[in-house]
């Protein structure tokens, strides 16, 4: 059940180190055990066949998380991605900071390296536990018997592990599902915790071998938990930022613009790094009210908390489709040293994303600035185009090549045009002059995450395109029937509605989310059920 737990909390890459260094123990631990003649071989496979069943266990009851995940890593960039797995290493040099955390240098003060993939990043690579935990380390080689001694070689081959691409277990790493991730470092969990089971034993040992000692063992312990929390906050006390709460969580001035507008849209965001970077790298964050501008800039995804919806964002996992999407635009993003331009071809695609405002921290050429705030302006894109389009005429593209050929070109009409990887199956009377002989009226009634309907009625035929994502789980109905789905404009979804009145729905209902659901909570009463009886048993 906890292992199913840290399932859903979402860092599946912490899931598997956790159930890695689980299996490690127990095989280090089992190999003492057969050296001392403790345990036969036969219960080795036992405790083996067990942890596997604990584990095959622990994924039933995670499977609704487990089987959208698995259909999401299909999809991603992730399963084609193979460079990255040796990006963000545990530089061997850094063994050192387990003396001094701040000893290549602190972030607060902007001293430490600037993070790059062959370095890593300082909170991913610290793993200070203080000096008494060392010290009782160290002692450790001569006070703890033989058997205690396993986990040494535990501690050896997870700073191993850890060194990523430095180490000759770097092999390791090519295999799924290792594979998927970055930052072996974040392994150093593992490691924290065998220097303080080490230390843990230490002690005990010292307690067992000597009486005067362990008279006052309470007062040793008090002592030693005293010295190592001062330790710690002598290093730690002043290391993170504090503001004040109001300064922090008053609504940014291009927000409260943004609310005034009553349309359906979203905002592009173009992130002021270099700005950001000039102050972190050179003064970290000794002023942290020097950062404060950068809350008008809605880095990251701080839109959520105010409930405008953003185009760009940060995630780990990339579609294959949105990652088309994102060359084609920052491929006509180009920043300059004093301005930024952004092409037809981006200006385009950013009004079929239905982004009607672009924030910047440097001018943009040719677009029209309607708000500044704390150097930080926005801009309107003439090509916005609403949430929900009725397109009166297709044309099928085949490569991105053509999207972009199409999308520079003075003929393409993205409000009344869009782009099929397919052609629409059966009769389709489209508009021969889109733009005056055909009429249309949509209405959309219902807008809530994971649901649309619109109200259709025209006088010919078209296709109604939703600017959200196209991915799987969506179902569409026409009058309550349900259509295919076409994926339109690369990553977004499309139907084809036949002139006339029509009640045009999107909903969210992914089978994989179901499927995984039922078999959890199958599995949740299976081991209810075997609970219980335990219980019972015992009783």
């Amino acid at each position: 059940i906890l292992v199913s737990q840290q399932v859903f909390v979402g860092h599946q890459q912490m899931t598997v180190y956790t159930i890695f260094a689980g299996f490690l123990y127990m095989i280090g631990k089992t190999i003492i055990n057969l050296n001392l003649k403790k345990v036969q071989i036969s219960k080795v496979f036992n405790k083996i066949l067990v942890f596997f069943i604990i584990i095959g266990i622990a994924s039933l009851l995670s499977l609704v998380i487990l089987i959208p995940s698995y259909e999401l890593l299909k999809l991603s960039t992730r399963s084609v991605m193979e460079l990255q797995v040796s990006w963000y290493p545990f530089p061997v040099k850094h063994l050192l900071t387990f003396l001094d955390p701040f000893l290549f240098g602190n972030p607060k003060y902007g001293t430490y390296p600037i993070i790059s993939e062959h370095w890593g990043i300082f909170w991913e690579n610290t793993g200070y536990v203080g000096i008494i935990p060392l010290i009782l380390l160290g002692l450790s080689l001569f006070l703890l018997k033989k058997p205690s001694l396993f986990l040494f070689g535990l501690l050896l081959f997870s700073l191993l592990f850890i060194l990523g691409k430095y180490s000759p277990l770097y092999f390791i790493h090519e295999f799924p599902p290792f594979s998927l991730f970055r930052v072996p470092s974040r392994f150093l969990f593992f490691v924290d915790l065998l220097i303080a089971l080490l230390a843990g034993y230490t002690l005990r040992a010292i307690f067992i071998k000597s009486k005067r000692i362990l008279q006052y063992e309470g007062f040793v312990v008090i002592l030693l938990i005293l010295i190592h929390t001062i330790n710690i906050f002598y290093y730690f006390y002043n290391y993170h930022p504090v503001g004040k709460v109001d300064e922090w969580y008053q609504t940014p001035k291009v927000i409260e613009y943004l609310k005034r507008d009553k349309s359906r849209f979203r905002i592009f965001t173009i992130d002021n790094t270099s700005q950001w970077n000039e102050i972190f790298l050179k003064e970290g964050w000794r002023h942290p009210e020097k950062y404060l501008q950068f809350r008008e800039a809605m880095i990251g995804h701080e839109n959520f908390f105010y409930g405008i919806p953003k185009s760009n964002f940060y995630t780990s996992f990339v579609t294959k489709r949105m990652k088309a999407v994102n060359d084609l635009l920052f491929g006509d993003i180009k920043k300059e040293k004093n301005d930024i331009r952004i092409g037809t071809n981006a200006a385009s695609l950013l009004g079929i994303m239905n982004v009607k405002y672009i924030l910047s921290p440097l001018p943009v050429r040719d677009f029209e600035k309607v708000f500044e705030s704390n150097g930080i302006s926005l801009y309107k894109n003439a090509h916005f185009q609403n949430r929900v389009i009725f397109a009166r005429q297709y044309k099928k593209i085949d490569t991105l090549n053509d999207v972009k050929n199409t999308l520079i070109s003075r003929e393409f009409d993205p409000e009344n045009v869009v782009l099929l990887e397919k052609d629409v199956q059966g009769d389709f009377i489209a508009c021969d002059d889109p733009k005056s002989s055909c009429q249309v009226n949509l209405n959309i009634q219902i807008d809530i995450p994971g649901h649309l309907v619109v109200n259709v009625n025209s006088d010919r035929d078209g296709i109604v395109v939703f600017s959200d994502s196209y991915y799987p789980g969506w179902e569409a109905r026409v009058d309550n029937r349900p259509v295919a789905i076409l994926a339109a404009n690369i990553n977004q979804k499309a139907v084809v509605v036949k002139r006339g009145k029509h009640i045009v729905s999107f909903i969210y209902q992914p089978q994989t989310v179901r499927l995984g659901a039922t078999v959890s909570a199958i599995g949740y009463l299976v081991v209810l059920i075997a609970l219980l009886f335990l219980i019972r048993k015992r009783h």
